[in-house]
């Protein structure tokens, strides 16, 4: 039998946050923010929303 890990209910919390301020599934596992997007232009409005510039 294997056990699932539960989400931690602060990581749960967190996710929620990033997902309604980043419109795109975000998933916290390991210590490690996972966020998905669609194309190029998905991941430069994401990238635009936290401000990240070259």
């Amino acid at each position: 039998m294997t056990r699932r890990k539960e989400p931690i209910a602060e990581y749960t919390y967190v996710e929620d946050l990033l997902k309604e301020k980043l419109d795109a599934k975000v998933k916290i596992k390991d210590r490690k923010i996972e966020i998905s997007f669609t194309n190029v232009a998905d991941l430069n409005r994401i990238l635009e929303i936290l401000e990240v510039k070259e």
